[in-house]
């Protein structure tokens, strides 16, 4: 591992201290300075943790569940597939669009993760595909559908039709290979989903994921995050 050299400007009186202690331990001054830096950095840098998961499932209520809890380090995003981030960014840019804090957010976790292998866990969750789909049709309704002041132009049989021809129903299908199989190794089929608790874990000694269901009652979901995080507390509430 490369030295890592940090220059800080240090008061005459905390100086003066650490040599103090230096003379009283037999450590150098450095070494004082060394080993209080890293008790500071285990203090104050939390876990990190990605909500990790399509949109229109809930994430953002368990999002703000793990963030109440002040112990990891989340980032919450939708993507982490490359050649999905390259195509919105490219289209956002030549359409004119500011880049959603998502997108931007997952962009530069995207190239984090390249650059290193950090232990990181993951939240995720699924939700019966058609709901899902109609959901996030509607949640992107300018991208399919004609609407004036709030007021969708297209009759119901249009929008339907529309739906069904226009919208990607199969993206979903492949979201895990994607976007958790690819950039992490972690095999999501091929774990089996423990049905009484209702929840599915996967991992190696450097990801873990945690896959919830959307409809599962939040009794099920707390309990799922409380045993995967290692924590006492967790309420989901709606977001």
């Amino acid at each position: 591992m490369s030295e890592v050299t940090f220059q800080v400007k240090l008061s005459p009186e905390l100086l003066l201290e650490a040599q103090g202690l230096a003379e009283l331990t037999g450590q150098t001054v450095s070494d004082v300075f060394s080993k209080a830096l890293g008790e500071a950095i285990s203090t104050h840098m939390r876990p990190l943790l990605l909500v990790l998961q399509m949109g229109k499932v809930g994430s953002t209520s368990i999002l703000k569940a793990i963030e109440n809890s002040n112990l990891f380090e989340v980032y919450h995003i939708h993507h982490l597939d490359p050649e999905l981030i390259d195509r919105l960014w490219t289209g956002n840019e030549n359409s004119g669009r500011e880049h959603p804090p998502n997108l931007i957010r997952s962009r530069h976790i995207l190239t984090w993760l390249r650059q290193r292998r950090r232990r990181v866990r993951i939240v995720s969750a699924v939700r019966d595909p058609i709901s899902r789909n109609i959901s996030a049709f509607y949640q992107n309704i300018d991208t399919f559908l004609t609407v004036e002041d709030k007021v969708i132009k297209e009759t119901p049989e249009e929008a339907a039709e529309t739906f069904v021809r226009r919208y990607p129903h199969k993206l979903m299908l492949d979201w895990f290979e994607r976007n958790i199989q690819a950039p992490f190794g972690l095999d999501i089929w091929n774990t089996p989903f423990d049905h009484e608790k209702r929840r599915l874990i996967a991992g190696d000694r450097f990801s873990r994921v945690l896959v919830l269901r959307a409809e599962d009652d939040n009794a099920f979901r707390e309990q799922a995050l409380k045993d995967f995080l290692l924590v006492e507390d967790i309420q989901l509430g709606q977001a």
